[in-house]
Parts: structure tokens; sequence; C-alpha cells
């Protein structure tokens, strides 16, 4: 170290400094505090409730069922020949009368012309028989025929009438097999699928060659217990009325992704047995079925009405939730808090369920909004429109 070096030394500060240093720092903390605490909070989340009510609804029985076609084709050829034709594409809407397949029909042709040629050689020879009984009878008038030859000459008159009547006959069935080449809708409905392509060789009676389904309208064929169906008819015969004057029964559909067929049918047949190996009595409902939703073969629930009423509590469906617990429901209590509710639920239909426990009249659940939801949380509410009560299913 030279001379003109000194040693820097650093000088300990004054202890009664330190407050003066601090004082900035801490107020600038406090102020940063205070503003955190000033930002505005984010608002309580809105939900949609629905109130519980209390409801007159009328009961229903559900069974399963199946639907069926009122009208079902199977078409299926009358003569044989090679398919010249096939004039729709398969899952097409047809009409009456609509020309689906040809058949080749040079052969009947033939055969229709030559019973032409037969009927009215027939015919003449018809003619002549009856030319030559009217001499015969003119001649024996004046003896100048015998009996004998008269009674020949009828007798060839009515064979002539008699071969004129076959040979009609066979004119007729010779027509119609030439009709039978073109085959036709004989109902309207869907066309479906076909097995025979133009070309292949065509037997009468042999395999169909297509199928048409009237769609609207459509039945629904039930298996009903058989303590269900006297209930339902002594609630009807309590009415007084005869059996030609009782009130159709109305019969519901439940699809089978679970959403409510809109439109409702009617019973139209009740079978006059039971099934002894299952207490079941066979019953058939009637659908219109202008959308076409119902095809045959589906399986749905069907659910049949009952005339009595009762009195149940009522909650939108869609506010049931569930889980390992079981079924609950999220409530939004007067202050706006939410909670957790478990139920005990009934039957169900048209978007409403019955709670037989857990809830009371007036009380307000959660319907949409749900995933927003913890208990202890504050909510803002509307209110949703309670669906019209139907029936209600067993």
């Amino acid at each position: 170290m030279t001379s003109a070096q000194k040693p820097i030394t650093m000088k300990n500060p004054n202890p009664r400094s330190f407050p003066s240093l601090l004082i900035p720092v801490i107020l600038a903390f406090l102020a940063g505090c205070e503003r955190q605490a000033e930002a505005p909070q984010a608002p309580p989340p809105g939900v949609m409730v629905s109130k519980v009510s209390s409801q007159l609804i009328k009961q229903t029985s559900e069974f399963i069922g199946r639907t069926m076609a009122v009208n079902d084709v199977q078409l299926r050829a009358r003569v044989q020949g090679y398919l010249l034709e096939r004039n729709f594409t398969e899952g097409d809407n047809v009409e009456i009368g609509d020309i689906l397949f040809r058949i080749e029909s040079d052969t009947y042709e033939a055969r229709v012309a030559a019973a032409q040629g037969a009927v009215e050689r027939a015919e003449a020879e018809v003619a002549r028989t009856a030319d030559d009984l009217v001499r015969y009878e003119k001649l024996f008038a004046t003896q100048n025929v015998s009996e004998r030859d008269i009674n020949k000459a009828r007798n060839d008159k009515l064979q002539a009438e008699a071969n004129l009547t076959s040979a009609r006959a066979d004119l007729q069935g010779a027509q119609t097999d030439l009709d039978n080449t073109v085959i036709r809708a004989p109902i309207k409905g869907r066309i479906g699928r076909s097995i025979v392509s133009v070309g292949n060789l065509i037997e009468p009676g042999g395999e169909p060659l297509a199928r048409i389904v009237e769609l609207d309208p459509m039945y629904v064929s039930i298996n009903v217990a058989e303590k269900s169906l006297v209930s339902i008819k002594n609630k009807q015969l309590e009415l007084g009325l005869k059996e030609d004057e009782l009130p159709p029964v109305d019969v519901q559909l439940r699809l089978p992704d679970e959403q409510l067929f809109p439109l409702t049918g009617k019973l139209d047949f009740v079978d006059n047995v039971v099934d002894t190996g299952t207490a079941t009595v066979n019953v058939r409902a009637r659908f219109k079925n202008p959308n076409e939703l119902l095809i045959p073969g589906m399986f749905v629930r069907a659910m049949i009405g009952r005339e009595e009423k009762i009195e149940a509590l009522m909650i939108p469906e869609q506010a049931i939730q569930e889980d390992q617990a079981g079924k609950y429901v999220m409530i939004v209590d007067s202050e706006n808090v939410v909670d957790v509710r478990r139920v005990k639920v009934g039957q169900s239909g048209k978007g409403l369920i019955t709670i037989i426990d857990g809830l009371q009249v007036g009380e307000s659940v959660v319907v949409e909004g749900l995933q927003k939801l913890r208990p202890g949380i504050t909510v803002t509410t509307r209110d949703a429109p309670l669906p019209t009560p139907g029936g209600i299913r067993e």
C-alpha cells in the first residue's frame, strides 16, 4: 500500500436512524394492503331455481311395449320370369299403385293373344250352332228333320257355349298373368331393402321381393298386468257408462332415448284371454306418427293412464343429482345460501318427478347452474317455469 492510498473505513450507522428508514417501507406496504382490500369482489353466481309445488296428477302404469305397423306388406311375384325393372330406391316412400317391378312379359303377351284367338273361335262356333239350331227348329216344325237331329243341334249349341265360357276363362287367366308381370304398391308407405336385382329369375311365391310398411299410423302392442287392466276397467265402469260408451284410455310412450313421444295414443284393442304364464293381457294402442319417429319393432315404455288423481310434491326432473350416497338436490334458502338436501323420489313423467321425502312445498331447488355450486356459497336466483303436470309412471 502506498502512502497515497488510505484504507477505507466503514462507520457504524446510528441505531437511532433505523426507525426513520423503515417508516417509508411500512407506509408503502400498508398502502398496498389497503388498495388490495378495496379491490371489487366477483359477483355471486346466478342460478335458475324452481319452487317445490303440490299438484294433482294422474297416475299411470308403465309397461314394455313394441311398435308394429298397422299395414305391413311383403311383395312376392305371382309369375315366373326375368326381372326387367326395379323402379325405386330402398327407403323411398311409395304411393298406392306405384310401379315397383317389371318382369319380362313376352311369353304372357303371347298367351293372351292365343287365348283371345280361342275366344273369337268359340264365339264364332256359338254363333254357328245358334243359327243351326234355328234352322233345325224350322225344319222340325215341318217334319223335315228328326227329333234326334234337333236334339243334336241343341247339344252342339250348349257345347259351343261351354267352350266359349272356358275360352274366356283362359283369356282372363292369361291376362291376369300378364298384368302380374307389373308389380305395384298395394299400400302407401316406406319400402325397405330389396333382395333382387335386374336380371334375376323371379319365381312365383318365392322370397319376398321387398317390404312396404305404412308408418302413420302405428300400433304399439303391450302386455298389461291383469291386475292393472282390472283396475282400469273398474274405474271406467264406476262412471256408470255402458261398455261402448266408456271413454278411451290414453297411452303415452317413452322412446329408447328416454324422450317422451309427443303424441298421445288410445287403446283400441284388448285381448280376450290372459296369458297364464305371465299373468298379462295383450292390449294394443294406436298412435298418429306424422314425423315417423316410430318404426316397427321398436321397444318402448308405454304409460297407461288411470282416471284417479293424487296429490304429490313435484319438482323438475333435471334438479335431481346422484352420487354414491343416493339422490340429492341443491336448494337455495331465503338468504340465497346454497345447501345440499338428500331426497327420496317417486314416479316421473313429462319432465317432472315426485318427491316422497326430503323437501317441503315452497322450497327452491336449483335446476340450472349446478356446476357452479358448493354448499355454503351465496347465489343470485331467477325462477324457472314449472312444466305442466301430466301422467306419472309407476
